[in-house]
C-alpha cells in the first residue's frame, strides 16, 4: 500500500513539473534532441533518449560569464527489450526534467559552441537505471551547425550525476542529435 501511495505522489509531482514546462514553451525556442543515454555503460543502459530543450529568451549577466540563457529540459528514456539489439529481455524507462544556464560561444558565422550546466530531478521506472538520488546535475556541451534562415543541426555529449550525494553515484553520459528547424518548406 505504501509504495502505491508513493507511486500516485510522485505521478502527481511530475504531472505539475509537466504543466510548468508547458507554461514555458510559450514563449522560447524549442530544440529536439535524439540519441543514446549511458552509452559507456552497455551493460546496464544504452536507452534510447527522447529530449526536449527549451531556450527562454531570459539573460543573465553574470561576472565574467556574461549572457547566459535559461534553458528547460525534459528528457525520456527508453529501452524496451534492448535499444541496442542485444538479446536482453528488459524494458527500461526513466524521465528526467532540469533546468539551468548555458552559455553561446560562436566560434564562426555558422558554428557554435554552447556549453550549459543545470539541476533537476530523475525518476526510473521498472528496470530503469536507479542513479542514486532524485537529484542529478548535468554539465552538456554542443557543437551547433546554423544554415538556412536560423535553423540548428548539431551534437550534443552530456554527463549526469548526483555529485555523491546520494547512496550511489552511477553517473550516465549520452551522445545526442539536435535540430532546431524555423523554416517554412
Amino acid at each position: 500500500m505504501k509504495k502505491f501511495k508513493f507511486q500516485k505522489i510522485k505521478i502527481i509531482v511530475f504531472s505539475i513539473i509537466l504543466s510548468l514546462f508547458a507554461n514555458i514553451l510559450s514563449a522560447a525556442e524549442i530544440y529536439n534532441k535524439i540519441g543514446i543515454f549511458d552509452y559507456k555503460h552497455r551493460d546496464t543502459t544504452d536507452a534510447l533518449a527522447l529530449n526536449y530543450k527549451v531556450v527562454s529568451d531570459k539573460n543573465y549577466n553574470i561576472s565574467y560569464f556574461r549572457d547566459l540563457i535559461q534553458i528547460y529540459e525534459f528528457t525520456g528514456l527508453i529501452d524496451k527489450n534492448n535499444f541496442l539489439g542485444e538479446n536482453t529481455k528488459r524494458e527500461e524507462y526513466a524521465v528526467y526534467f532540469s533546468s539551468g544556464l548555458q552559455k553561446i560561444i560562436n566560434l564562426s558565422e555558422n558554428v557554435s559552441l554552447v556549453p550549459s550546466f543545470s539541476v533537476g530531478l530523475y525518476d526510473h521506472y521498472d528496470q530503469g537505471k536507479n542513479m542514486g538520488l532524485p537529484l542529478e546535475f548535468k554539465s552538456e556541451i554542443e557543437l551547433n551547425f546554423n544554415f538556412l534562415n536560423n535553423s540548428v543541426i548539431g551534437f550534443t555529449y552530456n554527463h549526469i550525476s548526483n555529485a555523491d550525494l546520494g547512496y550511489q553515484n552511477p553517473g550516465s553520459d549520452s551522445i545526442l542529435f539536435n535540430f532546431r528547424v524555423k523554416e517554412t518548406f
